[in-house]
């Protein structure tokens, strides 16, 4: 018996939606913290897509996040450019919501935003999760699965912020600082201690307005996440 991980599979329907979903206008990005390799494989090939033949980076011109790993998918062998979340979810324009994944219906009655009851800028929610009728929301049946779709007119996402200026200049700042900063963090240091040193190190070489904190950019775990990033 194999103790490999089978990766997650969609059913037929949310997967034909969701192919669907991506070919529209008001899906320029993308959070999907699932490791189904079809859908991955459609997802970079719409980037491609829509990258090639302009000057944007593939995450300017369709925005990707995905799960916390995706070690069996091979993205880069693709082509492909995928933010992986240190931990937790992004948000994005089709937002495919796993269960685990608190929600706050009431809260978003209250200001009519979808994005407010997942906590994630949003258009879409797809979710194996019926929540029943939200007045700031339409619902769809997906197979067994339920499409929510906000009632306000659409705003694009920017869901990793690279259309700021500031924070894109912090992201470089800190990715600079933290690969001079590799080397004061001796090998198979447990994740804890080389986070508390990271930071201290960071500390130490950083100034205020490096320091800042984004809507949702938080934490010195953030540090660790852009040190992946920036070695796709």
């Amino acid at each position: 018996m194999s103790d490999t991980k089978k990766p997650f599979r969609f059913p037929d329907p949310v997967r034909a939606k969701i192919l669907d979903l991506i070919q529209r206008d008001d899906v320029r990005s993308v959070s999907c913290p699932f490791d189904d390799p079809d859908i991955w494989r459609a997802l970079v090939a719409e980037q491609i897509k829509r990258v090639t033949g302009t000057p944007c980076e593939p995450q300017d011109a369709f925005t990707l996040s995905g799960p916390e790993y995706l070690d069996d998918v091979p993205i880069e062998e693709w082509g492909g450019t995928v933010h992986l979340p240190f931990e937790g979810m992004c948000g994005g324009d089709l937002v495919v919501l796993p269960t685990w994944r608190n929600v706050f219906p009431d809260r978003a009655e209250k200001t009519g935003r979808l994005s407010t009851a997942v906590q994630a800028c949003c258009h879409y929610v797809l979710t194996p999760r019926d929540f029943g009728e939200w007045s700031f929301a339409t619902r769809t049946h997906v197979g067994d699965w339920i499409l929510y779709t906000s009632k306000l007119p659409y705003t694009p996402c920017d869901p990793l912020h690279r259309r700021d200026p500031e924070i894109m200049e912090n992201r470089r700042v800190y990715s600079e600082q933290v690969r001079e900063s590799e080397d004061l963090i001796p090998p198979f240091t447990p994740l804890p201690a080389a986070v508390e040193l990271l930071a201290r190190v960071l500390e130490a070489n950083a100034d205020e307005k490096v320091l800042r904190e984004s809507e949702q950019d938080s934490g010195v775990e953030d540090l660790i996440d852009i040190r992946i990033d920036t070695r796709q």
